[in-house]
């Protein structure tokens, strides 16, 4: 006589879907913690790469500035021809660093000059009450030599002194930034109006010189310097988009920026070279 096998019950099926959704359950769960934190990861290295990358440029270039003492007719030295070094490291909007860098280099990099190497770099914080240029470090080049280029070398041309050379040079810098803003193209760049970093919270340069033993002193905040810093040491915090973006729903929220910023320093050694050419 054939045994008859005994069939699933009801309960007995309800408890193994119940089970099977369990499992299911949990391995969704490990699936988007792998997920979330596979993600956060890329905009933490997304955030060290291009935080890197922007330090990089700025060492580079700010290593290689050109400088030189005025001369008057006489041939003795008159620092109101001296090659133009301005450093605006006040305060922007009471709570953020926002300084602006403007330099002469000679450099072999590929950027966009006219018959030689010798140009105009500026680093700059975007305007934050723009939302086209808020949160983007700039670099604005100028060396158009089929305008008043020369004439922002006082040792050379009509402008006569070293502060009407840097007041042209200011209004030049912020119409090549303006140009930009207004640009019709999709993101604006330009090749004299580059964004070589995003979501930045603040952009800060110290400047140092040799105190009279020949040690390092931090200098005053002062955008008046007769000469380059002995060393300057550049300051770059950043948010990842998210972040930036909660950071101002969160009115730019100071607990918030804490937890989430990441902050890059680098120190540039840039030297006696105006002292040594000089002599």
């Amino acid at each position: 006589m054939t045994k008859r096998r005994k069939s699933f019950t009801l309960v007995e099926l309800l408890v193994a879907v119940a089970l099977l959704s369990l499992i299911v359950m949990l391995l969704l769960q490990l699936f988007g913690g792998a997920q979330k934190i596979w993600i956060a990861s890329e905009k933490t290295n997304n955030v060290y790469a291009n935080g890197r990358v922007a330090m990089e440029l700025m060492a580079d270039l700010l290593s290689t500035v050109q400088f030189s003492h005025g001369e008057d007719t006489d041939g003795k030295r008159e620092k109101s021809k001296d090659m133009i070094f301005w450093l605006d490291s006040k305060n922007k909007d009471g709570d953020y660093d926002s300084n602006i860098v403007i330099f002469v280099t000679k450099t072999a990099r590929d950027l966009p000059i006219k018959d030689n190497t010798t140009c105009f770099i500026s680093f700059r914080l975007g305007d934050s009450g723009s939302e086209k240029t808020r949160g983007k470090l700039f670099m604005v080049i100028y060396s158009d030599k089929n305008s008043d280029f020369y004439n922002y070398f006082p040792i050379y041309k009509t402008l006569n002194s070293r502060g009407n050379a840097l007041n042209g040079l200011k209004t030049q810098m912020n119409s090549l930034v303006t140009a930009y803003v207004n640009s019709s193209s999709s993101d604006g760049e330009k090749e004299t109006c580059q964004v070589i970093a995003e979501n930045v919270v603040s952009f800060k340069i110290n400047a140092y010189g040799l105190d009279a033993s020949g040690k390092l002193e931090k200098k005053d905040d002062s955008n008046d310097f007769a000469e380059p810093p002995y060393m300057i040491e550049i300051q770059l915090t950043v948010l990842d988009p998210d972040s930036y973006k909660r950071w101002l729903e969160l009115d730019r929220s100071t607990a918030y920026l804490d937890q989430h910023k990441r902050t890059f320093t680098r120190s540039v050694h840039i030297g006696p070279r105006w002292d040594l050419e000089a002599k």
